[in-house]
C-alpha cells in the first residue's frame, strides 16, 4: 500500500467521527421524512 499505516487510536477516532456524522445525517433524514409524511 502506498499510504502509510495509521496509528490505531487515530483510525479509531476517525471511525467514531464518521459514524457520528452518518448517524446525524440518518437522524436528520428520518426526521424530515416523518415531518413530510
Amino acid at each position: 500500500m502506498a499510504i502509510t499505516p495509521v496509528p490505531v487510536p487515530d483510525s479509531y477516532a476517525l471511525a467514531q467521527v464518521s459514524l457520528g456524522l452518518l448517524g446525524g445525517i440518518a437522524r436528520r433524514q428520518r426526521k424530515s421524512m416523518r415531518h413530510n409524511a
